[in-house]
């Protein structure tokens, strides 16, 4: 996630945002040792975009972190 807000001021679609984001999903594929990642991903960018865990992805990232987060997970993805 530290690398991903360190791309905040770059486009969701970019090349340095996208590698991030695979990077993720592909740690997070890993770590729940699951076959395809994208239902997963895009059900973490809407956690991300749920307004309770807003605030405190917020305090720890900066503000606009969550929607930054979201918005680049289902660039990455295609949302369903």
């Amino acid at each position: 996630m530290q690398k991903l807000i360190a791309k905040q001021n770059c486009a969701v679609d970019s090349f340095e945002v996208k590698e991030i984001v695979g990077e993720y999903g592909f740690v997070m594929k890993q770590f729940s040792q699951i076959k395809e990642e994208k239902g997963f991903m895009l059900a973490q960018a809407q956690y991300y975009r749920n307004e309770k865990i807003k605030p405190m992805t917020d305090e720890k990232y900066g503000k606009g972190a969550s929607d930054f987060f979201a918005e680049a997970i289902e660039s990455f993805y295609g949302k369903e």
